[in-house]
């Protein structure tokens, strides 16, 4: 067997195997008393080995056995204690029994807990009469002082009121105790408060209050100030228990009670200052005591205000708000007889947004607002909502049905707002922009979004489409009475009278470009004043304020168009960007356009009608025999064309001297254009022209449109290149064939 394979007894063992490798590495090792010693210390070693494997089994022999004897003697514990539990749930049974079955301990229970009853009230009975005493000393206490130093007489009030506090929360829950405290403080606070007002009141007298004290003081004033200032800040550490951190102070209070009553006496009584009509009356009188007050509320009172309740109130704030308590209640009064009253009422809230606007630039002051009070009420803002709605389509009938509406204004134009346009403005447009811009004024205060909206839809909005929607009527009866163009049909009558209507059907060309170029001047009037409205600072803000609410702006617009089918014009802007004023903008500009166009369309008919013979000169074949009689001059122009020359001549003047520059050079260069393929058409194409036909044409266009260009243009003949490049490929073409 081999060594390496097997142990001593038998079995593998690798560390004898590396015992032998190591020890007997040459055959010089395998000495045998060699082999004997570290044999027999090997046996010395496992000798060692048993032993204390001996001695481990015995050490837990005897562990076990301990083990086993602790387990059963808690066993035997846990016996017990069960026997003892069993033992004690029977005799609990048993006095259970005995209790509800009556008995001389069921007496004695009951006696016990009636002792324990009497001692828990007799404990509170005790806590409540040295509660109560506590807080009759405290009462003396300040009642004693109240006289002689109110300052320390605010000290044993605020006692009371923490006492209050105290029993009335959850840790001391009292009811009884703490609403006795309670109205034992009320009833202290208002002793309190009568014996200081007393003081604070004669101090008032004694400045001459309500009259306006203005700083620099003089000495006298200094000495009342004095006496003054010290009962305020009594006063104003004086603060009844359930009140608000945001009531106004006791001494504000009184203060304003003489300038109430005095608002009472001229407003809200039979005195003539008390109009219905005259709202204006008791805004500008509270703006003027406001104003006259501000100094010493600025100098003396918020100082005072400072040192008792601390930075965050302001006096002239607290003033206000104290009488704007006065101008609610008058309207409030007054709103039921105001929805009688649509105009009344109007008035009434035109002047509440200015006396809010007022309040917020020159007093600084960002409380309520006044205006909110009607306008928050649905009945009151309907009402006012649909005066406004109506007065602005009476404006706009009354505007529209004027004789002289198209009429230029002749004023000076740098004073019409959105006139700025080379043209004079129409009486229509400038008057609708008027009434838009008194619209914009009457709501640009409300704070709501949704009741903007309502003006600007429903009223603003709804004018500019009338009068687009009034001047697309007037463009396609123009165009359906003045246009016509009809088709012969034999046995019909002759084209003098079917035909194109001419310039005497409507009372010359000059009459019927007089009326597109005020219709012109009207839509651009709108426009430019559109663009103005674009950078106002009401807009932009209007217009931020809708792209962050597109979802509830196509509700509103939804149920606009439902209830009432005049709207159904309106409609969000795509792309969301563009704003309702500028999809306005482009229906007017598209009218501009429109009427541009039949401009240029009136002034070919009457070219085309007048230069008929022209026409005709060409198609008789008669060129040769004129040219073979010569001519004296080489510019003379054919004779047919002074007629339509004069024609365009008048009608351009009247266009240069009425449209803008820039607006009339882009009307006369489409126009050239039209008049350029008409020579092609009637003359050019029908007729195989020679060298001496086309000197003719380029003469007639040289002395005649082109020279007659020169009035308005630099270079007309730079309108008509393609008449030119014919002329030049024709001329060159004939040349080729001589």
């Amino acid at each position: 067997m081999n060594i390496n394979e097997m142990s001593i007894d038998g079995k593998p063992n690798s560390s004898i195997t590396s015992f032998l490798n190591t020890t007997f590495q040459t055959s010089a090792d395998l000495d045998t008393d060699r082999l004997k010693e570290l044999l027999a210390k090997k046996r010395h070693h496992q000798t060692q080995l048993d032993q204390e494997l001996k001695e481990s089994k015995e050490n837990a022999q005897k562990t076990l056995s301990t083990i086993l004897s602790t387990a059963n003697s808690q066993q035997s514990q846990l016996s017990q204690v069960h026997s003892e539990l069993a033992t004690t749930k029977d005799q609990l049974e048993a006095l259970h029994t005995q209790l509800t079955n009556g008995g001389p301990n069921t007496i004695l229970l009951q006696q016990l807990n009636s002792v324990e009853q009497k001692i828990t009230r007799l404990n509170k009975a005790k806590m409540y009469i040295k509660t109560i005493l506590i807080a009759s000393d405290l009462r003396k206490q300040a009642m004693h002082y109240v006289e002689e130093d109110p300052e320390k007489a605010i000290k044993p009030y605020q006692q009371i009121v923490k006492f209050s506090q105290l029993f009335g929360s959850k840790s001391l829950g009292s009811d009884d105790l703490a609403q006795d405290l309670h109205k034992r403080a009320l009833l202290l606070y208002d002793d309190l408060k009568n014996v200081l007002s007393k003081k604070f009141k004669v101090c008032l007298d004694e400045l001459g209050w309500p009259v306006p004290i203005k700083p620099p003081y003089g000495l006298e004033v200094r000495t009342k100030l004095d006496k003054f200032e010290k009962q305020f800040r009594n006063l104003a550490l004086l603060k009844r228990p359930d009140t608000e951190p945001s009531d106004t102070p006791v001494p504000i209070t009184i203060m304003l009670d003489a300038l109430s009553l005095r608002f009472r006496f001229h407003f809200e009584s039979s005195k003539p200052t008390n109009r219905l009509d005259k709202p204006e009356w008791y805004f500008t009188h509270v703006k003027t005591t406001i104003s006259t007050h501000i100094p010493f509320l600025v100098t003396t009172i918020q100082p005072l205000i400072t040192d008792s309740l601390g930075n965050e109130f302001s006096a002239k704030d607290l003033f206000i708000d104290e009488l704007l308590k006065n101008v609610a209640r008058k309207l409030k009064h007054s709103m039921p007889k105001l929805q009688k009253r649509p105009q009344w009422l109007s008035h009434t809230i035109h002047e509440a947004l200015d006396f809010d606007k007022a309040l917020r630039e020159d007093f600084a002051y960002d409380g309520g607002s006044i205006a909110a009070i009607m306008l928050d009420d649905p009945e009151t803002y309907n009402t006012w909502f649909m005066a406004e709605k109506k007065f602005g389509q009476a404006r706009y009938d009354e505007i529209a049905m004027d004789s002289h509406a198209y009429e230029p204004i002749e004023e000076d134009q740098e004073n019409i707002k959105g006139s700025n346009i080379g043209s004079k403005p129409t009486r229509i447009a400038v008057k609708l922009i008027n009434l838009f811009n008194s619209v914009t004024e009457t709501y640009k205060s409300i704070p709501r979004l949704d009741q903007k909206l309502d003006f600007f839809l429903e009223i603003q909005l709804c004018l500019l489409n009338q009068f687009q929607n009034r001047l697309t009527s007037a463009l396609d009866s123009f165009e359906t009475l003045n246009l016509i163009r009809s088709v012969p049909v034999p046995g019909t009558l002759p084209d003098a009278v079917v035909g194109v209507m001419s310039s005497a059907d409507y009372g010359g060309a000059t009459v019927a470009l007089k009326r597109l170029c005020r219709w012109w001047a009207s839509a651009r009037t709108i426009c430019n004043a559109i663009d103005e409205c674009a950078v106002d600072d009401h807009f932009l803000e209007l217009q931020f304020q809708i792209r962050n609410q597109m979802e509830t702006l196509e509700t509103l617009i939804a149920s606009k168009k439902e209830k009432d089918p005049s709207l159904a014009f309106l409609k969000v802007p795509e792309p969301y960007d563009k704003t309702f004023l500028a999809v306005t903008k482009d229906g007017f500009e598209q009218l501009n356009k429109r009427a541009e166009e039949i401009m240029i369309r009136v002034m070919m008919k009457e070219w085309a009608s007048d230069a008929r013979p022209y026409v005709i000169s060409w198609q008789l074949n008669k060129k040769q025999e004129d040219e073979e009689e010569g001519r004296e001059q080489e510019d003379e122009l054919s004779g047919e064309l002074y007629q339509p020359l004069q024609t365009l001549r008048l009608c351009c003047n009247y266009l240069s001297s009425d449209l803008p520059q820039a607006d009339f050079v882009g009307m006369y260069r489409r126009l050239s254009g039209e008049i350029e393929e008409w020579h092609i058409r009637n003359v050019v194409a029908p007729n195989r022209l020679n060298t001496q036909e086309l000197k003719r044409l380029e003469r007639d266009l040289k002395a005649g449109l082109w020279k007659l260009g020169r009035l308005w243009v630099s270079k007309p003949e730079n309108y008509m290149r393609k008449l030119r490049t014919t002329i030049g490929s024709i001329d060159s073409s004939v040349s080729s064939l001589v």
